[in-house]
């Protein structure tokens, strides 16, 4: 009808003026007022973040943390510090990283003192790791508290893992059926009785051969991999820095084809042939091509993870221009914190 129309046109002008004139009571309420309210930025709810935000933003606290008190200590990993530094949450750390491998049995070359040691550097023994490639002493011989301590750990490219519902939904691993025909079973390592009474444990792939264990190591590569471009000469070390310098630079790039072929048939070479016969029954040869180089990238101009280039480079190949980079940087960073240490002493 007419007269509602009427009514809420007026409606709308009474809104309209009383927004731009304010009332006969409060004269201060303009319109003005309310565009410069509506240009306030909102505090930051952490509910509207998501979870994969919230995830990545305490990540990155926590790498700003460790990088931060690793600069500026060079304390070794002992008994009194296992607990601290290493294990910190025993609720967070992986309750099926344990379990050993069958060919790990044989390959492994880890003394008791570097299990403790890495025990107290990771909060857990990884059931693949074979032997300590790098102590700090070999690249960074300054650090004479923490001379002896590992450095870098290879492993063997398959591992056992419990099976549980985000492996199912998310990420699609095949479960080891204990109904398997004998043939199957006799070139499968899992049929292990030590094996079947731990919940039936999946096998994965493990491309990435080398690690960086040290904690402190860690924590400045995470740094690094945080850091923003602040320069274009490709002298910082971001990721994105190293991969447009290995645009730019013909020679590393030439390297890096070099490291990543080496990476990829060292891999090769260590699986066994029963491991050979288990993965050609899972059908999983491309995952373990040579084709794949560090930590299983095919493209040898990207850059996966700082932290599998740095720990294949000081694994001792001198081909990955990427982890002698990075290497670099972090000398650049401990160089730093002891100048700062010097100028407040």
């Amino acid at each position: 009808p007419l007269e509602y129309h009427i009514r809420w046109i007026g409606l709308d002008f009474f809104t309209t003026e009383t927004a731009a004139f304010g009332t006969m009571g409060d004269t201060s309420a303009t319109k003005v007022d309310d565009v410069e309210k509506q240009k306030k930025p909102k505090p930051t709810n952490r509910k509207n973040m998501g979870r994969n935000g919230r995830r990545r933003r305490q990540k990155v606290l926590a790498i700003e943390a460790a990088a931060a008190q690793a600069a500026v200590g060079n304390v070794p990993l002992d008994s009194s510090s296992k607990e601290d530094i290493a294990i910190g949450n025993p609720s967070v750390l992986p309750q099926d990283r344990g379990y050993q491998w069958p060919a790990v049995k044989d390959l492994c070359t880890l003394s008791e003192s570097d299990k403790h040691a890495l025990i107290a550097q990771l909060g857990y023994l990884p059931g693949n790791a074979l032997k300590v490639v790098a102590r700090v002493k070999d690249y960074f011989p300054s650090l004479l508290n923490i001379a002896e301590e590992p450095l870098a750990l290879q492993l063997y490219p398959l591992v056992l893992r419990d099976e549980s519902d985000s492996t199912r939904s998310h990420r699609k691993r095949r479960r080891q059926e204990d109904s398997r025909d004998k043939t199957t079973n006799d070139n499968d390592p899992t049929s292990d009785s030590e094996l079947d009474s731990k919940k039936n444990p999946l096998v994965e792939p493990f491309p990435t051969m080398y690690w960086v264990t040290h904690p402190r190591f860690r924590a400045m590569i995470s740094k690094l991999e945080l850091s923003a471009d602040e320069s274009s000469d490709g002298g910082g070390g971001s990721i994105k820095q190293f991969e447009d310098r290995l645009q730019k630079e013909i020679e590393a790039l030439d390297s890096m084809k070099q490291a990543h072929c080496r990476y990829g048939q060292q891999r090769y070479d260590l699986i066994t042939k029963d491991d050979w016969k288990f993965i050609h029954n899972r059908k999983w040869e491309t995952a373990f091509s040579q084709e794949r180089g560090v930590a299983g990238i095919r493209n040898p101009s990207g850059i996966k993870c700082l932290h599998s280039h740095t720990a294949h480079y000081w694994s001792g190949c001198k081909y990955n221009v990427v982890g002698q980079w990075t290497s670099d940087q972090v000398q650049r960073l401990l160089d730093e914190a002891q100048s700062s240490t010097d100028m407040k002493s």
